[in-house]
């Protein structure tokens, strides 16, 4: 479908790209000695392989655009050096791993003149939070607005960074 959708949109400019994928999935099936890995290939699958394969069907479209920016939704649960405690395995590993690959993508994309960012929005109120207080939630327009002011503030020399929602950079 994602080389479908490239297709519909050949010879297009896209001056910004974002990639948007995050599924958790349940709690119950990353219970460490009851880990249901055909969920964790699941969640790989769309948390990490999704977004490669959108970066690279639509790179002739970012290669067309002006602004030239690909931004990455990622976790602050991605972040290596921010775990404290155990949970959420197959969601904090694909987040981890999305930062690994677009780290990477974006050293090769520097040289075409595309940015690329990693965005923690924080917790939002999403589905994917439901059952978490709303209090500790932050709203989806704060969310988007956050990501378009990082987003704004991306430049090739610059590229690859993982920032927080606050305009501060994570531990990787």
């Amino acid at each position: 479908s994602v080389d479908a959708l490239a297709g519909k949109y050949d010879g297009k400019r896209v001056d910004i790209l974002v990639n948007n994928a995050g599924i958790t999935g349940p709690p119950a099936d990353q219970v460490f000695g009851k880990l249901n890995y055909p969920v964790f290939e699941q969640v790989f699958r769309t948390n990490v392989i999704g977004p490669l394969k959108v970066a690279e069907a639509f790179l002739p479209n970012l290669e067309a655009g002006q602004q030239k920016k690909l931004v990455n939704v990622s976790s602050s649960e991605g972040s290596i050096g921010s775990v404290t405690a155990g949970r959420t395995y197959f969601y904090r590993a694909s987040k981890a791993a999305l930062n690994m690959e677009m780290k990477n993508l974006a050293a090769v994309l520097k040289g075409k003149g595309i940015s690329l960012a990693l965005i923690n929005p924080g917790p939002v109120d999403t589905d994917m939070m439901k059952g978490a207080p709303k209090s500790m939630l932050r709203s989806k327009e704060q969310a988007v607005a956050d990501m378009i002011r990082i987003t704004d503030r991306l430049r090739v020399d610059t590229t690859g960074l993982y920032w927080n929602y606050s305009g501060e950079f994570l531990p990787w």
